[in-house]
């Protein structure tokens, strides 16, 4: 299978720095979180219902 690359716009992904080389990468136009390591490679993070985890400070500022 082959991976696709997606290019990533300057700005629209906040950092969280977590440890050893992990980044929570939080997309600031959907609030969607991804798991990152050394921007390797990157997956989304899943609730428990199995769908995309967005971040609760884009939850609040959604509702504004």
């Amino acid at each position: 299978m082959k991976m696709k690359i997606i290019e990533i716009k300057k700005g629209r992904f906040r950092r969280e720095n977590i440890s050893l080389g992990f980044q929570i990468l939080v997309d600031t136009e959907t609030g969607v979180q991804y798991l990152t390591s050394n921007n390797k490679w990157a997956t989304v993070l899943l609730n428990v219902d199995g769908k995309p985890l967005i971040d609760n400070s884009y939850r609040t500022e959604e509702k504004q």
